[in-house]
């Protein structure tokens, strides 16, 4: 695979803190943590689960060598999985929690340590894991989906320039920024377009421009390859063209650069975890679920009776692929 190629090739040529100490545990880490991956491929569901978290939780440890000030290293989880309040409630009800502990002078929670390291939020207050499944960019459609049973549960919104011909582009250039949102729940109101907006923290300030005239509760839409869609506007975004590229990539960056831009969600109400972070509290949560409630964990993945089983078959397929690109990205960021 083309991305453990790079990561490989950092262990040569490591970023730029990377020495002394930090590099054995650079380079240490980011080989056990191609091997779990390695053996994550080689099992099945049921035990999958397992090795991909702690091939995530290894490269962690390298990610926090080459990116945190000191301390650096790393120690426990920083999360904890309770057993479930209800034992009858299904597996996306099952909560991942911040654990409470303090950190140490010599070493960082791996949670928090990592996600400090990659610019992303904290978790605050436990998350269904539901929540964490539906905000993470890489299991949106076309991939089998699991029932997402509560409705405050987001998913990632897709979004798409508006389609003009070269005769309207200046025209358009000098209009706010606008753009087209797909994924807004069906037949609502303008009102309520906007609240849903609320959960998605690039989208703070977004509105419908109406011309002169039109009532100011209309929705608004135009033509996008994804059928007729609302089209929001952003204020304050400059005319030139440079200033608004940067602040579209802002708003609404194209993830991965697989030429899909996307509006990501807070989860929760209020946490903004990248979806590096969203990942490990996934995996931490499904791999806690495999070790500790192994009867729970395989009913799911049974196919003839449990709706979560392929799309849990086809997420930890999507992890072998996604991970390592993510893991990549975070190696390489810019200081």
């Amino acid at each position: 695979m083309l991305a453990w190629q790079r990561i490989r090739a950092l262990r040569a040529r490591p970023p730029g803190l990377v020495e002394g100490d930090r590099a054995a545990v650079f380079v240490s880490a980011l080989e056990q943590a191609e091997q779990l991956m390695r053996a994550a491929a080689d099992v099945g569901p049921a035990a999958r689960p397992v090795p991909l978290f702690y091939s995530l939780s290894q490269a962690g440890r390298a990610i926090a060598a080459a990116r945190l000030g000191d301390p650096w290293r790393l120690s426990g989880h920083g999360l904890k999985a309770p057993a479930a309040a209800n034992p009858s409630a299904g597996l996306l009800h099952r909560v991942v929690k911040p654990d409470g502990g303090q950190a140490s002078n010599e070493r960082r929670q791996s949670f928090a340590g990592v996600a400090e390291a990659t610019g992303s939020g904290q978790l605050s207050s436990g998350l269904e894991l539901g929540a964490v499944w539906a905000a993470i960019p890489e299991l949106m459609v076309p991939l089998p989906q699991p029932p997402l049973e509560d409705e405050r549960w987001r998913r990632p919104l897709r979004v798409f320039r508006p389609m003009f011909d070269a005769a309207h582009q200046m025209l358009a250039d000098m209009r706010p920024l606008e753009l087209l949102i797909d994924g807004l729940p069906p037949d609502a109101d303008l009102e309520t377009l906007l609240q849903y907006l609320g959960d998605y923290p690039t989208a703070v300030g977004a509105y419908m421009w109406h011309t002169q005239g039109m009532p100011e509760d209309s929705l608004v839409t135009q033509p996008s390859p994804a059928g007729a869609l609302p089209v929001f506007c952003w204020p304050d975004v400059p005319t030139n063209i440079h200033v608004r590229a940067q602040h579209l990539d802002a708003i609404a960056p194209d993830y991965r650069m697989l030429g899909q831009r996307l509006l990501l969600p807070h989860v929760g109400g209020k946490d903004i975890l990248s979806p590096l972070m969203l990942w490990w509290v996934l995996l931490f949560g499904l791999s806690s679920i495999a070790r500790y409630d192994p009867e729970l964990w395989v009913s799911a993945l049974d196919v003839n009776n449990s709706q979560l089983a392929v799309p849990i078959e086809a997420a930890l397929d999507t992890a072998l692929e996604a991970l390592p690109e993510l893991i990549l990205e975070a190696l390489s960021i810019r200081t």
